[in-house]
């Protein structure tokens, strides 16, 4: 399910959507944050719809599966900010994704699944072979979820 809100916030912080497995839905906000162009809006979907798959295979949206960790670059940090600046270091599609590999993995999906980003991520790939073996690990993740339906 879809939920649509006029204003969201989780412990005080304003949020333009989030995952709600207790009532099976992901939620969006109009808290007029920031003006999102169409590809952002759909980035955004894109990006929590992957939070549900996560908590759909593992039970928990936080869960750091080895696999994607040796993915990244050694000294990768996770715990950076909420910027969506793209490619800001290898292995990286954009600084929100530093925030942990829940957040990277959902990153690099809502790119891949958004026509307007996913060219550019395609060229970063091109030169990044971290951020590429992320893309084909997510590539197999959804091709084993399609054949489980």
């Amino acid at each position: 399910h879809v939920v649509l809100v006029k204003d969201l916030s989780v412990d005080g912080q304003r949020r333009l959507a989030m995952p709600a497995p207790e009532i099976d839905s992901v939620v969006y906000a109009d808290n007029m944050l920031a003006a999102l162009c169409p590809s952002g809006m759909e980035l955004r979907v894109h990006h929590e719809y992957y939070h549900f798959i996560e908590y759909r295979l593992f039970n928990d949206f936080y869960y750091r599966e080895p696999a994607w960790l040796a993915l990244s670059p050694p000294g990768t940090a996770y715990g950076k900010g909420f910027q969506n600046l793209g490619h800001p270091h290898p292995g990286l599609v954009s600084l929100h994704a530093a925030c942990g590999p829940e957040e990277d993995k959902t990153e690099v999906f809502g790119w891949m699944m958004t026509p307007a980003y996913a060219l550019r991520l395609e060229a970063w790939t091109a030169f990044d072979p971290a951020l590429l073996a992320k893309r084909q690990r997510l590539t197999e993740v959804l091709e084993t979820l399609a054949g489980s339906y």
